[in-house]
């Protein structure tokens, strides 16, 4: 009797050990995970721009503005927004001239020179950068401008503010911009293309820094 129910004992722990599952090693279990990444954040969409406000931009007393400076206003705008579009991000430059904020000046929610300087005051800005249906708003500013005709260099100190709508910053940067017009630009048109050239540069420094393209992180597989 002993030695049937020994038999049966062996007998059972024998079959229990054929039906258990094999584990495989910790390294090959790894090497047959998929590959992960990290999640990508969309760029922001609906961001405004506000250009920045140069010494000869806004009219004087007889209503004249000054050429050159409104040029520069210009090239500087369109070298952010470009850079901007080239990181994905979906922005437009800010003009008085816009149907919604028209309609907020006749309306009297905001007044005229508010309208032609949102940036004066951060409450304007924030309302503005509303009516125009933005979800965040750039402020370019620029100090510190001049033209060397002599050298045929442009100069300027560049800051770039970001925000949301409800004025919560979200980032700011500032650079230094130097630029020189190439040899055989005709003399009318040589501030003009120093100030591009050094827009190019300073645009890619600061929007990059503003902006982050994000980084995805892969697991690689291990190799034996």
């Amino acid at each position: 009797m002993k030695r049937s129910i020994l038999r049966y004992a062996v007998v059972a722990l024998a079959l229990t050990a054929l039906s258990a599952p094999l584990a495989l090693p910790a390294a090959n279990a790894a090497d047959k995970m998929p590959p992960s990444s990290a999640p990508v954040a969309a760029p922001p969409s609906n961001v405004v721009l506000f250009p920045p406000i140069l010494p000869g931009t806004l009219p004087d007393s007889k209503g004249e503005i000054k050429k050159s400076a409104k040029e520069a206003q210009e090239i500087i705008t369109e070298a952010i927004k470009q850079r901007m579009s080239s990181a994905g991000v979906s922005a437009y430059i800010y003009s008085r001239r816009m149907p919604s904020v028209l309609r907020a000046v006749a309306e009297n929610q905001i007044k005229p020179e508010g309208a032609a300087n949102p940036t004066d005051d951060e409450r304007i800005a924030m309302r503005v950068a509303e009516l125009v249906g933005a979800d965040e708003y750039v402020i370019i500013d620029v100090s510190d401008y001049a033209y060397d005709a002599k050298t045929r260099t442009a100069t300027f100190s560049l800051s770039l503010i970001r925000k949301s709508v409800d004025g919560t910053q979200l980032g700011t940067v500032a650079e230094k911009a130097i630029g020189n017009a190439p040899d055989g630009v005709a003399p009318r048109l040589q501030e003009g293309s120093a100030v591009a050239h050094a827009s190019d540069v300073i645009a890619q420094q600061t929007v990059d820094s503003l902006y982050p393209m994000p980084k995805v992180e892969t697991k690689m597989k291990k190799k034996h």
